[in-house]
């Protein structure tokens, strides 16, 4: 059987949008192709000391990349290089000629990936989530005239015209991707249909929810904002509604000290959880908020896997994002889009939303471009066609 070996910083049980889709493929290409997972030791188990590891019906390999003693940009730099390192290290020393499918985040992944390519002849996909060095300059860690940023631009165009295939989540970039290589798909997110199960019980608290990472692409300030105002609604039912902001990162002592300032006793922090917890706190509300930086480049055209947990979940969700979303996301009716603030306009549609919550259920059957196998399926015949595996040899 021929193999894959999927190479991802982020995986289960690691929560977040990068470890889940990386699941998906994983769960779908299983089923498939020989596969076997690459990937770190946890970061919760590095921190509590925690052992205990995650079944799959596939082999894991977790390369620990260093004891975790801080959330500083520098560590998490030398986190990511030390992984990069270590995988190359581990595929160098494997015969045969395994596809490798690899994952960015972490950008030096993708340098790993062209070594192995120039050193094996090893082929690769490059399933790219961040747009690097764009999103890092976007982030104001690094200026466009540095000379870091021009390498690593140098860099990352060579390793998309050196793979075989890349695979993309963001439709805006398709110019960009298919210039650095014809060979290029768009795979948005999507909802899991392992995660599908039919809601018996539709009666919602009066919940508006985030989850996910609390990171540097995020503006925060307009959920607290929305959540000022309802506090002091005219309407008691408007006056109650509570906003759970559910995960961790490093916005979190941000949002602590922003949430006393305003004196926000409506408002509170959670988790992080594990996915199934997530899911059964998304199933108790009635909207989910997506906010975006709006004025950042590299986002323009994102669609943010929240999104999908928040559909999934049966939320009415409110995005606060650069650009609109593509009509068949729009077409379930219970998404709108927002790309610039407009505050009185947002709290009428949170409290009209609140007032007059319906439930409605998206299914595999009536939307199944919103499923992540439906996309999973075209990757897997273009692989086919392409005779990505010029070699079958064990490993």
């Amino acid at each position: 059987m021929k193999k894959i070996i999927l190479i991802s910083q982020y995986f289960p049980p690691e929560n977040g949008a990068a470890a889940e889709r990386m699941k998906a493929f994983a769960e779908y290409f299983h089923r498939h192709y020989d596969l076997e997972v690459i990937t770190t030791v946890p970061r919760h188990m590095l921190i509590d000391g925690a052992t205990k590891p995650t079944d799959f019906p596939f082999p894991v390999l977790r390369i620990s990349n260093g004891k975790v003693t801080s959330g500083s940009n520098f560590q998490r730099l030398i986190r990511e290089i030390c992984f990069a390192v270590r995988t190359v290290g581990v595929l160098l020393r494997k015969k045969g000629n395994s596809l490798a499918l690899v994952s960015t985040p972490s950008p030096f992944l993708a340098i790993g990936a062209l070594i192995l390519n120039r050193v094996q002849r090893r082929a690769y996909i490059l399933d790219i989530r961040d747009l690097y060095p764009e999103v890092v300059a976007d982030t104001g860690l690094l200026r466009k005239s540095n000379p870091v940023y021009k390498l690593a631009v140098k860099l990352m165009t060579s390793a998309y015209r050196h793979a075989s295939m890349l695979t993309y989540v963001n439709k805006e970039w398709s110019n960009h991707m298919l210039a650095s290589n014809p060979n290029a798909m768009y795979l948005p997110n999507g909802i899991s249909r392992d995660d599908y199960v039919p809601e018996v019980q539709k009666d919602r608290e009066d919940l508006i929810l985030y989850s996910g990472n609390f990171g540097r692409m995020y503006d925060f300030l307009p959920i607290l904002k929305i959540a000022q105002k309802l506090k002091v609604s005219t309407t008691e039912q408007l006056r109650k509604v509570r906003f759970i902001l559910v995960g961790d990162g490093v916005q979190a002592p941000y949002l602590i000290k922003k949430i006393e300032e305003m004196k926000l006793n409506n408002v509170e922090l959670m988790g992080p959880f594990n996915k199934n917890e997530v899911s059964a706190i998304l199933h108790r509300g009635k909207i989910g908020l997506v906010s975006l930086k709006l004025d950042a480049n590299s986002l323009k055209g994102a669609v943010p896997n929240k999104l999908f947990d928040y559909l999934q979940a049966g939320l009415n969700t409110i995005a606060l994002i650069p650009e609109t979303l593509s009509p068949e996301i729009l077409s379930t009716g219970l998404v709108s889009v927002h790309t610039t603030l407009d505050y009185d306009k947002l709290v009428e549609e949170v409290s009209d939303i609140i007032l007059n919550y319906e439930y409605k259920e998206i299914t595999p059957q009536s939307y199944p471009f919103l499923y992540r196998e439906y996309h999973l399926s075209l990757l897997k015949q273009k692989i086919k066609a392409g005779n990505l595996f010029s070699h079958d040899v064990a490993e």
